[in-house]
């Protein structure tokens, strides 16, 4: 309170000595200043409760807040633990992997064999079968087909005159015949 005359009679003293002139501006920034103090003194108890109860509540939020954390860091730390066995068991899991490629590795080759062994000699046996079929069959088609055409031409020479025909009937007649002599020389010189 005493603060407070202190002021008010420096401020008079500096009106009166007009150092400060009073209009509208500076009567209303005089009154907010006296407000602003007289609510400061009386008021402080109420705000300073206030401000001690929120900074309570604040300081109990604060400590949930840090609960939750080391709960969450824990978790992670025992997660990070569980990762890195984990890890260790992956690489386990790759070692045993290793060894049983190399096992089955060794062993493939040899039972690969075992079962060419048994497979092959009858899909031979099948190729086999299959060929001389094959060659039968191939070998009436073309017989069948040369008959066709051998009385095709026979047709085409006694009905129709054609010299073209005639021309090759002579001339396959000398090949048979230079043939079968040549033949029968071949034989008479080997004996």
């Amino acid at each position: 309170m005493v603060n407070l005359t202190i002021i008010i009679l420096l401020i008079l003293l500096l009106i009166v000595q007009k150092i400060i002139l009073l209009n509208e501006e500076t009567l209303i920034l005089l009154c907010f200043l006296l407000f602003s103090i007289a609510s400061i003194q009386k008021f402080s108890g109420l705000f300073s409760q206030e401000l001690i109860s929120k900074n309570q509540n604040l300081e109990l939020k604060l400590q949930t807040l840090f609960k939750k954390q080391f709960k969450v860091l824990s978790l992670y730390a025992k997660r990070k633990n569980n990762i890195k066995g984990l890890l260790n068991n992956f690489k386990n899991l790759k070692k045993h992997f290793l060894d049983l490629i190399i096992v089955i590795s060794s062993i493939l080759p040899l039972y690969k064999q075992d079962q060419l062994a048994k497979t092959w000699p009858k899909s031979f046996l099948f190729a086999e079968r299959i060929e001389n079929q094959s060659i039968k069959f191939v070998s009436l088609l073309i017989s069948e087909k040369l008959l066709t055409i051998v009385i095709l031409k026979c047709f085409y020479l006694k009905n129709f005159n054609i010299s073209y025909f005639n021309c090759l009937q002579k001339i396959s007649m000398q090949e048979l015949i230079q043939l079968t002599l040549g033949e029968l020389t071949k034989k008479s010189e080997y004996r």
